[in-house]
């Protein structure tokens, strides 16, 4: 149980990790500009983006896309994936 709790929390630490680089790269280019191509708000994307924000997986594909990023899932090759 350790283990899974270990995990999630790596997860979690993770996903903040990404969406705070997606931020800092977004608010480089300009928030405004980025919001125009992905049709969201400025405050929908300060909000998702920040360090408490948990954007929902289509949020992150536009704003990836719309950045020049895209997500790719790979295998874990590890003993937590039991692979």
């Amino acid at each position: 149980m350790k283990r899974k709790l270990t995990m999630v929390r790596d997860t979690v630490s993770e996903a903040r990790q990404i969406t705070k680089a997606l931020g800092n790269v977004a608010k480089a280019r300009g928030m405004m500009d980025v919001a125009k191509k992905t049709g969201l708000t400025r405050e929908h994307l300060y909000t998702s983006l920040s360090e408490n924000g948990n954007p929902t997986l289509q949020t992150l594909t536009v704003i990836m896309n719309t950045l020049g990023y895209q997500l790719s899932i790979t295998p874990i090759h590890n003993e937590h994936a039991g692979g």
